[in-house]
Parts: C-alpha cells; sequence; structure tokens
C-alpha cells in the first residue's frame, strides 16, 4: 500500500457505557482494518503500530469518548491507552 499522509483510529464502543467496548479501527485511506481480540489496550496498540506505517496517525473523538466513559482507563505520558 501506497504511503500516505494520515490514517484515522476510532474505537467501537457505546458512547456512555463503561465495558462496552467492541474494537479499535482504523482507516488507511479507504481501507478499513479492525483490531478486536477483546483487550482495548492491545488492540490499540496494534493499530497505531499498523498505522504509523504509512504516516501520520489522528485519533478520532470517539477514542477520548471512550477514555472519558470508562474510568477503567486513561492514557499515558505517550497518548496511548492503559488499564487504570
Amino acid at each position: 500500500m501506497k504511503k500516505l499522509d494520515i490514517t484515522v483510529i476510532g474505537i467501537n464502543s457505546e458512547e456512555f457505557v463503561p465495558g462496552s467496548y467492541k474494537s479499535v479501527y482504523l482507516y488507511v485511506g479507504k481501507e478499513k482494518k479492525e483490531f478486536s481480540t477483546g483487550d482495548p489496550v492491545i488492540d490499540f496498540k496494534k493499530a497505531l503500530d499498523y498505522g504509523l506505517k504509512f504516516g501520520k496517525v489522528v485519533y478520532s473523538s470517539s477514542v477520548d469518548n471512550f477514555v472519558m466513559d470508562d474510568p477503567a482507563y486513561d492514557y499515558d505520558e505517550n497518548n496511548l491507552i492503559v488499564k487504570v
């Protein structure tokens, strides 16, 4: 796949419902890839590593919504999702 400028990562979960995590997805151009091991920390890291192969990665608002809605998760100093 051709190197692109931006890859977008998002999280599938029900807004305002802690524990409703489903998967992490990313778009590289028009291609969608999904990571769904059941562990958002692992899936997020895998998606980020994959997306960085193609250039800049940005987080959709669904990532912030997930972290704000589920008190079991937060960002670390590298802006990665971690379990607290």
